[in-house]
C-alpha cells in the first residue's frame, strides 16, 4: 500500500522535488548535481528514477524497498531515498570512472609527451 503511495506520488515532478528538499542538505545536493549532468531539474531527475524503478525492478528489488519502507516514521520518504540512493550510487561510480579514464588518458598523454621530447634531445 505505501510503496504504491510512493509510486503514485512521487512519479510526479513537483511532489518528487518537494520530497526531495525534505530528505536533507546534502542529499538534495547530491540529486541536483546529478539531474544537472543529465540536463533536468531535480524533480523531474526523481520522478522518472521512480517510474523507472517501478516498471523495472524486480522482485528482490521490490522486496528490498519494501524493507527499507517498513517501520520508518516516514515510509514514503524512506522509500524515495532508496530508490534515489542506487541510481545515485551508479551515477557517482560512472562518473569516478569517467575520471579515471580521462586521468589515464592525461597521464598517457605526459608520457608520450616526455619519451618524444627525450628523442629530440
Amino acid at each position: 500500500m505505501l510503496i504504491a503511495e510512493l509510486v503514485n506520488s512521487c512519479s510526479h515532478e513537483p511532489v518528487a522535488r518537494a520530497a526531495i528538499l525534505s530528505l536533507g542538505r546534502d542529499f538534495t545536493a547530491r540529486i541536483e548535481r546529478a539531474a544537472g549532468n543529465r540536463g533536468q531539474s531535480a524533480g523531474a531527475y526523481a520522478a522518472r528514477r521512480v517510474v523507472r524503478f517501478a516498471d523495472r525492478a524486480g522482485e528482490i528489488e521490490w522486496r528490498s524497498l519494501s524493507r527499507a519502507m517498513e517501520g520508518a516514521d516516514m515510509p514514503v520518504l524512506d522509500g524515495l531515498r532508496y530508490i534515489l540512493e542506487r541510481d545515485l550510487e551508479r551515477h557517482e561510480s560512472a562518473d569516478d570512472e569517467k575520471d579515471l579514464d580521462s586521468l589515464s588518458l592525461e597521464c598517457v598523454y605526459r608520457e608520450t609527451a616526455i619519451r618524444k621530447a627525450r628523442r629530440s634531445m
